[in-house]
């Protein structure tokens, strides 16, 4: 008697701008766990923008403005629109903290810095996560599907 391990894992190829390997991402995408921690992701993401939002508007500078600018003296009258880029920034820097420690979590550690490069740019981020969706979703729709698509009299199926 033996027991046969089912192997689900996806794995896809991670590529440089020229096409060439530098790494794989590989997860299950039918691991409930790793769904839910991918959109835990999603719902953070979500929630920074909103606290992004609420800081409001920015206001910009012309570049007579910027021109202009002689020294630290002249940037008196900017605290409020430079207040407002820093809470902006940490609340970047901290949803990119975050979310590394998830995505490591469902495709294994190291995948944030292939991607980031030591940088704490989320768009970066953007292709994975872009690419793993339908694939989640799709195992999800597969999953339910087999629940909601049974003839409505075969109580056993």
């Amino acid at each position: 008697m033996s027991i046969q391990r089912v192997y689900k894992n996806k794995k896809i190829d991670v590529l440089d701008e020229q096409g060439n390997k530098i790494g794989e991402v590989c997860f299950n995408p039918e691991d409930v766990g790793a769904y839910d921690a991918f959109l835990n992701i999603l719902d953070k993401i979500v929630e920074s923008q909103r606290k992004v939002k609420d800081i409001g508007e920015i206001e910009d500078f012309t570049d007579e403005e910027i021109e202009n600018l002689k020294g630290t003296e002249d940037l008196e009258g900017l605290e409020d629109t430079f207040s407002k880029m820093k809470a902006i920034f940490q609340i970047t820097v901290d949803l990119v903290d975050e979310i590394n420690k998830d995505i490591d979590s469902i495709f294994g550690e190291g995948i944030t810095e292939l991607f980031l490069q030591g940088s704490k740019d989320i768009e970066l981020l953007m292709p994975l996560l872009d690419g793993v969706m339908p694939i989640f979703q799709e195992a999800r729709e597969q999953k339910t599907d087999k629940y909601l698509n049974k003839p409505k009299n075969d109580v056993m199926a």
